[in-house]
């Protein structure tokens, strides 16, 4: 018998008793031909009570990785891929569940000559009700950033185009910049040459700092809108809301911080600790969401609370030490007591 390309699956749960057995038993009734699965992983990232699953036999031994606390999506992740040795990663959300054709038709898709440059691919996402999730993205700068944040991005996206590709109705396979972690097959060996996942960026903008440094060695991200995968978006919506808003705006600044100019950099934290709560306010008002509402200030109290304790470190601002400054800022403002794991 000829050999067939390999793939381990890891799943990073915070909590997701609920959902991580839909998750698995999607996978084990998944067509896998031409394709081996060889591992599944599952990392527990300090769930309260401790995650149990149960095995029903058709799958190869889930494996069970259980962290003491919360490390962070992209720490999990890495920590789950450390010792795969398959042709292929698939990182899943466990508040997703595949369609039988998934994991075939991504696999076969990779394998094929004209895609031998694309090394990282994303199926379509859809929630529960089969509303196609917007989850392909341009890589974040000063001014998408600028634009999502003020909401200049929903109100004219093709003038002012956000992070998220909303004004694209993902209906036709394309390359794109990155598409979204929940769903995330990759190339193995292209995730251990760019060392796996970024850890300074908790959660959030992970798989846009991987596609960003893929992009740059000369590999594609293709998002592939006949493979389908379900994700219940709306799962976390009764979670702390504001450690999640305050995660997600740290991380546009560490990625700023990491990837933009100095000036783009300024422009990035200025845009997130000046506008982003006025911003999110005002929308939560025109919305009539008070949960948005009341998650805004605690929101911008845990973000100012990280930004004091990086003040605090007293960096030098020197000249000939402003690129070790900018690099130990994003690592101090990635590097919250807790969290949860990655939520789209």
């Amino acid at each position: 018998m000829p050999d067939v390309p390999s793939l381990d699956i890891i799943i990073v749960c915070w909590n997701h008793r609920a959902t991580i057995g839909r998750c698995l038993r999607s996978v084990a009734d998944s067509s896998t031909e031409g394709v081996r699965i060889a591992r599944v992983v599952v990392v527990d990232n300090g769930s309260t009570p401790p995650l149990a699953l149960a095995d029903d036999g058709r799958l190869p031994g889930v494996e069970v990785v259980r962290n003491r606390g919360n490390r962070g999506f992209a720490a999990a992740c890495n920590q789950g891929a450390a010792s795969s040795s398959a042709d292929y990663l698939l990182f899943l959300n466990p508040d997703t569940h595949l369609t039988r054709g998934v994991i075939t038709g991504a696999i076969r898709l990779l394998e094929q000559p004209d895609e031998r440059g694309t090394g990282i691919l994303g199926p379509r996402l859809v929630d529960e009700n089969g509303v196609v999730q917007a989850t392909c993205g341009r890589f974040p700068g000063a001014a998408n950033i600028f634009a999502q944040t003020t909401g200049l991005s929903r109100l004219a996206p093709r003038l002012f185009p956000g992070m998220r590709m909303t004004e694209w109705s993902h209906d036709d396979t394309r390359d794109v910049n990155f598409v979204s972690g929940a769903c995330l097959f990759v190339r193995r060996p292209l995730f251990d040459a760019l060392g796996g996942f970024d850890e300074r960026l908790f959660v959030y903008l992970e798989d846009a700092d991987l596609a960003l440094r893929a992009a740059g060695r000369g590999w594609r991200t293709r998002f592939v809108t006949d493979l389908a995968v379900v994700h219940a978006d709306g799962w976390s919506s009764g979670r702390d809301r504001a450690r999640r808003l305050a995660l997600s705006w740290r991380s546009q600044m560490v990625y700023g911080w990491k990837h933009a100019s100095m000036a783009g950099a300024l422009a990035v934290s200025g845009t997130i600790l000046l506008l982003a709560p006025l911003t999110r306010l005002a929308g939560a008002v025109w919305r009539r969401c008070p949960k948005d509402f009341l998650a805004s200030g605690p929101a911008c109290v845990l973000l100012w609370g990280m930004l004091a304790r990086e003040l605090a470190a007293g960096h030098s601002h020197r000249p000939e030490e402003a690129d070790a400054n900018r690099s130990r800022s994003a690592e101090a403002l990635a590097s919250p007591n807790a969290a949860g794991p990655r939520e789209s």
